[in-house]
């Protein structure tokens, strides 16, 4: 595990992917920085299910490192969303393992799930859920490590405010909507707490250090807009504001 510090830690890459998948659910963006060329493939249209490989090799610049990473994958989702803007009594679940291949470090593997649950309440409240598990079998070079912090895991915190081989994360928010649901736009209010570890490929969760957050946001979804302001309190670290353009979990 490591501590950065003086800004996020971001990675330059150049490199060619190729993407085959089964399935008529898109996958989520990749978020990682630099070139990628994609092709995909639909072998069959199963609404809610998908399964299929990836692979991709890139050359990465990171400060002074110089490497090359080849990867080679399957994944496997499932998705019952009707609405993914504001989803209701619906699961999201993804699964996917890859093996990784590095020039100057060692060959590894990687496991990593994201799993969601959304539950209607009272009126058109929901209460949502998100489990997320990054697990290398071996330790990653630093540019290839899971990241802690921002929108994605830990609220409070900045994105990178740690980074490690493996990653533990969840969140629970309740979703208030609180404009009409005639009204073309939908608003509302959300309070959440977020919680998640990063840790050494060779420690176990048990003995992971975990960090918290909590807060509220402001969420308003229109037709060609989504837009979301989230101010979260990370406990004994400070208070911080993520502003989210698009789809949240």
């Amino acid at each position: 595990m490591g501590w950065r510090a003086g800004g996020p830690i971001a990675a330059s890459r150049l490199g060619l992917r190729m993407i085959v998948t089964s399935g008529s659910c898109s996958s989520e963006q990749d978020a990682c920085q630099g070139l990628d060329l994609a092709a995909s493939s639909v072998l069959s249209r199963c609404s809610w299910f998908r399964i299929g490989g990836t692979a991709s090799a890139a050359s990465v610049h990171f400060g002074d490192t110089r490497d090359t990473l080849s990867t080679a994958g399957v994944e496997a989702t499932l998705d019952t969303r009707r609405d993914p803007a504001f989803p209701r009594n619906a699961i999201f679940a993804s699964v996917q393992w890859e093996r990784l291949w590095f020039d100057h470090a060692q060959d590894t593997s990687r496991l990593q799930a994201d799993v969601r649950g959304f539950i209607g309440l009272f009126g058109s409240s929901v209460l949502a859920l998100r489990l997320q598990q990054s697990r290398a079998a071996d330790p990653l070079p630093v540019f290839e490590q899971a990241l802690l912090g921002g929108t994605s895991s830990l609220r409070g915190f900045a994105l990178g405010y740690r980074y490690g081989d493996r990653l533990s994360a969840g969140t629970l928010e309740l979703r208030m909507p609180i404009s009409s649901p005639r009204n073309i736009g939908r608003a509302g209010i959300a309070i959440f707490a977020d919680t998640g570890a990063v840790y050494d490929a060779h420690t176990t969760l048990d003995h992971a250090k975990y960090d918290t957050g909590i807060g509220a946001g402001w969420f308003l979804q229109l037709p060609v807009l989504s837009f979301r302001l989230d101010v979260a309190h990370g406990l004994d670290h400070g208070t911080r504001g993520h502003v989210t353009l698009g789809v949240t979990f």
